[in-house]
């Protein structure tokens, strides 16, 4: 099998892994680096299939719930919060089933890894 197939096949796969759509609970698993934990787009969110997302954070503060619009292309994700404007990431679903996040902006890189939440299963 020349390379051309075997690449041809990934990306197919990719495709596929990509049509599941995110619908559904993720949290956030890891940020990097540490101090743009502040900067990063979700904590605990769920996606819905019409394209709204719901987060929650809890801190010291109290829990914060922000909404708002998503797109998902399985290579990027835009994300357009209620009062805000769109901030796009390279994203993908990874092999273990992780979303990963990736974006470049004037603060710096900021890379994001998301684990689904099974239904019934605690935040944790």
């Amino acid at each position: 099998m020349n390379r051309f197939a075997v690449r041809g096949g990934l990306a197919g796969a990719v495709t596929v892994l990509g049509g599941c759509g995110l619908a559904g609970a993720w949290k956030v698993v890891s940020i990097s680096p540490d101090e743009a934990a502040d900067r990063a787009p979700f904590h605990t969110v769920t996606f819905d299939e019409a394209g709204t997302y719901t987060d929650e954070h809890t801190d010291e503060e109290g829990t914060r719930r922000s909404t708002g619009q998503y797109t998902w292309t399985g290579l990027e994700l835009g994300v357009t919060p209620k009062d805000g404007t769109t901030r796009r990431y390279s994203a993908h679903l990874r092999l273990d089933g992780r979303l990963a996040l990736r974006r470049q902006d004037e603060h710096g890189k900021i890379a994001v890894v998301l684990e689904r939440q099974e239904e019934g299963q605690p935040d944790g």
